[in-house]
């Protein structure tokens, strides 16, 4: 077996990259300093930008100078040898002691303070003003954002929805990354901010060929499209189907993109939401049948089964104890343990809002799938607010997770040498561990339950899991906002108790830090509605400029795209920004984990499912050096040598089929594996074959021709069917 695409234009030598030193002695620190706009540069018709010197952004960067080429007009010129307009154009122009923001320079934190976040303009991308049609009819479910590398220069841009066009709203857009360390700027790339793209809420970024080159998927009410920027085309997912297919009414708003079949290709899982038609019928049928009972829609973790076995995906449940899974089953028939004893004639299911799957073929295109088969996530009908995978208990198998209605979004928390899954909520968010069954909520004890005042239940939307204060620790970033039918005429005082939250974990247990941190109240500044302010939704983290440092961007329900970064430390490294590059299993962002250089304790933040937002393709260690292990299994060190990267990390072309011969050379083992066990499909006949070391020549007493296999590796299974 090699690998099914090429790579040639992403891979370079691991540890070969030059990454800039910023390392510096100890110093008091200073206040933040305050970020200013920039604006200024004009699109080329093709989409592409042009530089325009009558117009230069204040950063300017644009004209080259050194010690023999001092710049013209008093205009500084920096390290980066480009002349600017302000105190500085990068870090490196502030000393070795502060850091630049939007030219203008900031004293450094000390290394073991608290972590500092402050809020950051960035161009155009900031400017955008969104919004969403809400009230009775729709939920209020906000804007959305996708993170992703359209251009494929290793940087990642940004596109950002609006649900609700009219004439003070920026239609949809895609906005090209043009930052440097200490400044973020961002231009629209014209060709893709269209006003009559039609409304989106939400969209998600793919890399079906492996190039590096991602793609974009937009999803509205009955819109499903890919965006394939190399070849300038549009496909639209649902174009074929029946005009009465329930597919073209799927609000799609949560998504993730795994390889669910093992071929070897990514493969795409959409969570249909409350569109205004499927409320409308919900309300009328429950307002006109007040004997009707129905449930809030509960959702559920979807672990794969073992190989052989005769089930796709086991339904965990979400420890919530309930009758049904929602209000698009409204049921009654229920005895008093829960058992649906028979189902009645009035019963509803509205099969619009049933999540769907698109297969990646040999072509590389995605077809929908109607036939599901045993995949039961996809038939968990509900407001998938929040949908994402991750590998549950470690078995090398991805498992998914479906947050619906008053559920919102998903994360993988670690704590007390536990994994748990983290769902915000209306009201009291759940930390689940699923190590029990039925799945235990610890939330309360934690302190992560965090319900709110009764008369004001907080509503928590997107999370972002991060190490913020580099402690060894996972941390929690909460974007809660209220839903506006609820909070309209109300003071603002009452929105202002749904400001975004920050846990930092100390002995086990989370308390809030947000103030500290520099997480404020919200603004109608933001929102740009005088009565409302902004309200959050979706969020995701990365490191937009690429200086190593966390940026956190927070979606809401109208407004601006609002974006926190971290300050740079004293004499700390930044994070390292890895950019992975599969060989046998795709992720996408998905299955991946890392390690300090010990390899102690993997780390992985995959399951950060976020309600309307693509979360980061790539990988943010909070360590500088370390071990990035591949959904295959494979590991790999990495360094960025005291940089930010982005350093791209191939995995080692290390397991191979060729006829009956097997090859299995884990470098990262340093020496044929001791436990190797081979377990064949073929029907409902399974076989698993140990491997003594060194024998890896097939026969058909092993596993037959033409009958696909799996490999567990040193007690992981390879989530990849091989076939002789």
């Amino acid at each position: 077996m090699t690998p099914r695409r090429g790579h040639s234009l992403l891979l370079l030598a691991l540890g070969s990259m030059a990454c800039a030193q910023q390392q510096a002695p100890p110093a008091d620190v200073g206040a933040p300093v305050q970020a200013r706009q920039d604006s200024g540069w004009n699109m080329a018709p093709d989409g592409g930008s042009q530089r325009d010197v009558s117009q230069r952004p204040p950063d300017g960067g644009t004209v080259p100078c050194s010690d023999d080429r001092p710049c013209e007009d008093g205009r500084a010129c920096s390290v980066t040898g480009a002349c600017h307009d302000g105190e500085c154009l990068t870090h490196g122009d502030c000393g070795e002691t502060a850091y630049c923001v939007e030219g203008l320079c900031g004293q450094r934190r000390q290394r073991r303070s608290l972590p500092r976040f402050q809020r950051r303009l960035a161009g155009e991308l900031t400017s955008h003003r969104s919004g969403d049609r809400y009230g009775r009819q729709s939920g209020g479910y906000g804007f959305g954002f996708a993170l992703l590398d359209f251009d494929g220069d290793q940087d990642l841009d940004v596109y950002v929805t609006t649900p609700y066009q009219r004439q003070d709203r920026t239609p949809n857009c895609l906005y090209e990354n043009l930052s440097r360390p200490g400044f973020l700027h961002f231009e629209p790339v014209t060709a893709y901010c269209d006003a009559t793209d039609g409304e989106s809420v939400g969209a998600a970024a793919m890399d079906l060929d492996g190039d590096g080159h991602h793609e974009l998927v937009r999803f509205g009410l009955g819109l499903t499209e890919l965006i394939d920027f190399r070849r300038q085309r549009r496909i639209d997912l649902l174009a074929g189907l029946p005009e009465d297919h329930p597919a073209r009414r799927c609000l799609g708003g949560s998504f993730s993109s795994l390889d669910l079949d093992m071929d070897g290709r990514v493969d795409l899982v959409v969570g249909c939401q409350f569109g205004a038609h499927v409320i409308q019928e919900a309300m009328a049928l429950l307002e006109g049948t007040p004997e009707l009972q129905y449930h809030p829609l509960l959702g559920g973790a979807y672990r794969r089964c073992l190989p052989g076995e005769p089930c796709a995906y086991e339904d965990l449940g979400l420890g919530l104890p309930a009758c049904d899974t929602g209000l698009s089953r409204v049921l009654t028939g229920f005895n008093e343990r829960c058992v649906l004893e028979e189902r009645p004639a009035n019963a509803l299911r509205f099969v619009a809002m049933e999540n769907r799957f698109w297969r990646q073929d040999e072509e590389g295109a995605l077809g929908l799938v109607d036939d599901h088969g045993d995949l039961g996530f996809l038939r968990d009908d509900g407001s998938a607010l929040g949908v994402s995978a991750t590998d549950l208990d470690d078995d090398g198998l991805l498992d998914l997770i479906v947050a619906n209605d008053s559920l919102m979004g998903v994360a993988r928390l670690h704590v007390d040498e536990r994994d748990l899954i983290l769902l915000s909520d209306e009201g009291p968010n759940r930390l689940l561990d699923f190590g029990r069954q039925p799945a235990e909520d610890n939330a309360r004890s934690l302190g992560m339950a965090d319900p709110g005042a009764p008369e004001n239940p907080n509503f928590a939307w997107g999370i972002v899991v991060d190490d913020f204060d580099r402690d060894g620790q996972d941390d929690v970033f909460l974007a809660q906002g209220p839903l506006p039918g609820l909070m309209n005429g109300q003071p603002n005082s009452s929105w202002q108790a749904h400001q975004d939250r920050i846990f930092l974990q100390r002995d086990g247990r989370f308390e809030p830090y947000d103030t500290e941190l520099g997480f404020d109240e919200a603004s109608t500044l933001d929102s740009t509605e005088p009565n409302r302010p902004f309200s959050s939704r979706g969020a995701a983290r990365t490191d937009l400029d690429g200086d190593g440092w966390l940026e956190i961007l927070v979606a809401g329900l109208e407004g601006h795209l609002l974006i926190h970064s971290e300050q740079p430390v004293i004499d700390q490294d930044p994070r390292c920004h890895l950019i992975p590059v599969d060989r046998v299993v795709p992720g996408f962002g998905l299955g991946h984990a890392v390690a300090e250089p010990n390899r102690q304790r993997w780390r992985q933040w995959d399951l950060q499912g976020q309600h309307r937002v693509s979360t980061s393709p790539w990988i943010l260690a909070p360590m500088n050096r370390g071990w990035l292990r591949f959904p295959s299994g494979a590991q790999v060190p990495f360094d960025c040598e005291g940089g930010a990267g982005p350093l791209v990390v191939e995995e080692p072309d290390w397991i191979q089929l060729e006829g009956d011969a097997l090859t299995i050379e884990p470098p990262w083992l340093g020496a044929p594996p001791a436990f190797v066990y081979l377990q064949q499909r073929d029907g409902d006949r399974v076989q698993v074959h140990p491997f003594e070391p060194g024998r890896f020549r097939l026969t058909d007493n092993d596993v037959p021709r033409g009958v696909p296999f799996l490999l567990r590796i040193e007690g992981r299974w390879l989530a990849r069917w091989f076939v002789r």
